[in-house]
């Protein structure tokens, strides 16, 4: 999470997921992706952007299978559907 934190800038989000996600090779590409998560953002200023704060849990098939939203969700359903995702 600590690199996470440290997005400041659409730039620097596109190559957080160029690394993560390796099909996704332009902006339209994370556009696209951010639009089918449901991930929302605008930018506030030329280095800054508020984002939806969303944790997104894919089955095999690139099914959403579970979503939470905010900040202080409690993380113990997601956990619960990565684990029966793998179990």
């Amino acid at each position: 999470m600590k690199i996470i934190s440290k997005i400041t800038t659409p730039k620097m989000l596109l190559c957080l997921f160029k690394t993560l996600l390796p099909f996704a090779r332009t902006e339209n590409d994370i556009l696209e992706l951010a639009a089918l998560l449901g991930v929302k953002y605008k930018s506030v200023s030329e280095t800054d952007f508020a984002h939806s704060n969303l944790i997104t849990v894919l089955n095999k098939e690139g099914e959403i299978v579970h979503q939470q939203e905010g900040p202080g969700v409690k993380h113990e359903e997601t956990s619960a559907a990565v684990n029966k995702l793998i179990n």
